[in-house]
């Protein structure tokens, strides 16, 4: 007979919060950032990119340098990158694209309410 067990959704929560800490406390100590070289050529950038939650391809990312929206670095007619700078920059567009996510779910529910 499967063990059947009971939880609140706060114990549930708890414990999915304790597995991803682990997880990730986890990942950092097998590859620490100091270990790492600072600056990147454009197909390790991409990859920092897509590691940090904000996968994107080289045309675009070539994009975003020549409009200047993303840190970089241009040494004769080499881009290069720091990998401080992109990892903070995927991360303040990760919550910044979340609030406005968040703002657009209120701003349509609001529209909803009043066409009713």
């Amino acid at each position: 007979m499967a063990n059947i067990i009971v939880a609140t959704e706060e114990q549930i929560q708890e414990a999915v919060f304790n597995a991803v800490s682990k997880f990730f406390s986890g990942n950092q100590q097998v590859a620490p950032s100091s270990d790492l070289p600072d600056t990147l050529s454009m197909p390790n950038a991409l990859k920092v990119l897509a590691d940090n939650g904000f996968p994107t391809s080289k045309a675009k990312l070539y994009k975003m340098t020549s409009q200047e929206q993303i840190p970089f670095m241009k040494y004769g007619n080499k881009l290069v990158f720091s990998r401080k700078a992109l990892i903070e920059w995927a991360h303040k567009q990760l919550i910044s694209n979340r609030s406005e996510d968040c703002n657009s779910a209120i701003n349509i529910q609001k529209c909803f309410k009043r066409k009713r």
